[in-house]
């Protein structure tokens, strides 16, 4: 059920066209050149590696991939 309301969310910024600012490092959760999320140490995915995937979903493009980021629409 987070999931669904966090996806919410996510959607809503996504129609708004907002610029994500990223404050965690991202290569320990999802794998740009290759988009796919990356397994933590229970071999599950995370919420942050869902979020990642979910927004280089839809349209947007980072300034770098190995650091905390801004990801603003293209």
């Amino acid at each position: 059920m987070v999931w669904v309301l966090n996806m919410t969310f996510l959607q809503m910024c996504v129609m708004k066209n907002v610029t994500f600012v990223l404050v965690t490092p991202t290569n320990d959760y999802y794998n740009y050149p290759l988009h796919f999320k990356v397994l933590d140490e229970n071999g599950k995915y995370t919420f942050y590696s869902r979020e990642l995937e979910f927004i280089d979903n839809n349209g947007y493009c980072w300034n770098d991939f190995y650091s905390p980021m801004v990801k603003a629409k293209k």
